[in-house]
């Protein structure tokens, strides 16, 4: 008898061994699911960037934080809207694009970077306006757009040339004179178009989350003041067709520069940006692109 009683006992004991083992791992790891941790014990985004060079590619950055790998993703101040709230484009703190002394000149927004970059694209009233298109060097709209009717040649350019085989007058030109800069044409005074770098600074030193509702676009906001801006998908027009302008439910944004693709001077330099990615790329200098003026810092 008192060996089934110790038998029972032992049985009692392991079952209550069995459970404790059991309930302390399943404390410790309901957590919701893993996160992969850094060095500094925070979690850690995946990004993919292959680098700044020619048609590189910069990965979408998460609302407010860099970095981020989920297209639009991160905090969102103000409505869904763009135009609304900080959707569309807003001055730097208590001077939202006032034009005063040694401030920021009206219709601009100061994103802490190198230049003021406009509120709107050139030929837009609002920043959700699509606003005109231009072929690259010339300074307004028309009906078409292709090589037959470009002001600088059709295959074999007449400036901004820097190899032979793409005509015989080579001026090594690669930055758009004021003669032939849209912005300035337009707005006068210091305005222009941004340079290669200039776009190039704005696609790696802001942030950039994609907005769908409404207008299709992006809002770009400044990591170092409370400017941003928002830059619409308008596509592009090739011949009589606007093209990536909602066609199968694709919508990307076109903006020249006024720099020249040194590498293949029938193209100039544009960004190109889409839901999935932000490129610097090069197109064919007589397609129709829209534009986002630029005004300079005082020295």
């Amino acid at each position: 008898m008192k060996k089934l009683l110790l038998a029972l006992d032992m049985k009692k004991l392991l079952l209550a061994l069995a459970a404790v083992l059991f309930v302390i791992p399943a404390i410790y790891s309901c957590d919701g699911g893993s996160v992969s941790k850094g060095p500094d014990n925070t979690p850690q985004h995946i990004t993919d960037n292959p680098g700044d060079n020619g048609g590189s590619m910069t990965p979408i950055d998460g609302g407010d934080t860099p970095g981020g790998d989920t297209p639009g993703g991160g905090d969102n101040p103000g409505s869904d809207t763009p135009g609304g709230g900080d959707n569309g484009g807003s001055g730097d703190g208590d001077n939202p694009g006032g034009d005063t002394p040694g401030g920021v000149p009206a219709g601009a927004v100061d994103l802490g970077l190198s230049v003021y970059w406009a509120e709107c694209n050139l030929g837009a009233t609002t920043p959700q306006e699509i606003g005109g298109f231009y072929a690259w060097g010339e300074t307004s709209g028309k009906d078409s757009y292709d090589w037959s009717n470009y002001r600088f040649g059709e295959s074999m350019m007449t400036k901004y040339n820097t190899n032979t085989g793409f005509g015989s007058v080579v001026d090594n030109k690669t930055v758009l004179e004021s003669a032939d800069d849209a912005a300035t044409a337009a707005l006068g005074g210091e305005w222009r178009m941004p340079t290669d770098a200039e776009m190039t600074e704005l696609r790696t030193s802001c942030t950039w989350e994609w907005k769908s509702e409404g207008v299709a676009g992006f809002l770009v906001k400044s990591r170092t003041t409370e400017g941003s801006i928002f830059l619409p998908a308008g596509g592009y027009k090739n011949g009589t067709l606007l093209l990536e302008h909602g066609q199968y439910g694709m919508y990307t944004g076109y903006y020249w520069t006024a720099t020249l693709d040194e590498t293949s001077p029938i193209s100039g330099r544009c960004l190109s940006a889409k839901e999935s990615f932000i490129l610097r790329d090069s197109y064919s200098r007589f397609m129709g692109m829209n534009i986002r003026p630029v005004h300079p810092k005082a020295q």
